[in-house]
């Protein structure tokens, strides 16, 4: 098992190096049948139609705080990602308009009906420690036309990355004074990876 273990981490260090090679891509999704990374040209376009209204989260996990519960049962829904919380329960990672914006959020994959879970692309979990160069106002999506949060990250703070995609790293963060994890959109140029 540690043998197993020992190569699963150098795969995953050769495939995180990849990821540092190939400016803008979105390696960190991974598909089930190939077993292969994708790249954003290769993400499929998947839909799923909810059977009742979506209750979101900001991460895979009742951990993270809780955005808002947005359209109702019918809707059509973009689904990016699939991610298993500690109980192996599928959270998948969507993407919609509010207000002029768009966001990405989490909900759980039993709100969609007919949606297989070995059709949806994994997320792969980089865990890279970094460090934050500047104060930075974190983003719902890797880019400018999806909505801020209302708080801002100070220089310094530590996040773990978990993906990156268009420029953008996608960070989870612990906030203290809330006691809740906090997954993010960040301008990559904006941290320091530490590990």
């Amino acid at each position: 098992m540690k043998s197993l273990l020992r190569r699963m981490r150098v795969h995953l260090s050769l495939l995180a190096l990849c990821v540092l090679l190939v400016p803008g891509t979105a390696l960190a999704y991974w598909d089930v049948d190939s077993q292969l990374a994708l790249a954003d040209e290769d993400m499929p376009l998947i839909y799923g139609t909810l059977n009742q209204r979506m209750a979101t989260r900001t991460g895979p996990s009742t951990d993270y705080p809780e955005p808002g519960t947005f359209l109702s049962k019918g809707k059509q829904v973009r689904i990016i990602s699939v991610a298993f919380d500690a109980n192996e329960v599928p959270w998948v990672q969507v993407e919609l308009t509010y207000g002029k914006k768009h966001i990405r959020a989490y909900t759980g994959l039993k709100r969609f009906d007919q949606v297989d879970v070995n059709d949806i692309p994994r997320e792969f979990n980089y865990d890279f420690e970094a460090i934050l160069n500047q104060d930075v106002t974190p983003l719902y999506g890797p880019g400018t036309e999806y909505s801020a949060y209302s708080f801002t990250l100070e220089a310094g703070s530590s996040v773990s990355v978990i993906d990156y995609e268009n420029g953008y790293a996608m960070c989870d963060f612990y906030a203290q004074d809330d006691e809740e994890w906090n997954r993010v959109w960040i301008p990559d140029s904006l941290i320091t990876v530490v590990n």
